[in-house]
C-alpha cells in the first residue's frame, strides 16, 4: 500500500467517524426535543385536569370509562367521523378512529352527554 492510500484510508476514517459522532449528537438532541415536549405536554395537561392517573391515561391514548370528550380529545385528537344521535333526555354519539374502509372503523367510541360510555376496538 502507498503513501497516497494511506492518506485516502486515514481521511475517510476520519470523515466517517465525524459523520458518526454528528448523527449521534444530532440523534440526542431530537431526543431532548422530544422529551421536553413530552414534559410540556404533561405539564399542560396536569395544570388542565390536576389528576395524575387521567394524565397518564391521555398521554398514553388510553380509553376509559367516565372519560370526557374533551379528555377524549385530548388523547386522540379529533375523530374522523361522528354520528349522533339526540334523544329527550340524552345525546349519543359514536366517535370513529382509525378508518378501515368504507364505512368501517377499527376503532368506535360511545360517548353519551360527553362522557364516555363505552368502545368496540377491533385488531390490526
Amino acid at each position: 500500500m502507498d503513501s497516497d492510500q494511506i492518506i485516502s484510508l486515514v481521511v475517510g476514517a476520519i470523515l466517517l467517524a465525524g459523520l458518526v459522532y454528528f448523527l449521534v449528537r444530532n440523534e440526542k438532541k431530537e431526543k431532548a426535543k422530544r422529551l421536553a415536549a413530552l414534559a410540556a405536554r404533561r405539564a399542560e395537561l396536569m395544570t388542565k385536569y390536576n389528576d395524575e392517573t387521567i394524565v397518564d391515561n391521555i398521554m398514553n391514548g388510553r380509553i376509559f370509562t367516565g372519560e370526557t370528550a374533551e379528555m377524549l380529545t385530548d388523547s386522540l385528537g379529533e375523530p374522523v367521523a361522528k354520528d349522533q344521535q339526540v334523544l329527550k333526555t340524552k345525546i349519543k354519539e359514536t366517535w370513529k378512529y382509525r378508518p378501515a374502509g368504507r364505512n368501517q372503523y377499527g376503532l368506535r367510541i360511545m360517548l353519551e352527554n360527553d362522557v364516555v360510555v363505552g368502545w368496540d376496538a377491533k385488531d390490526k
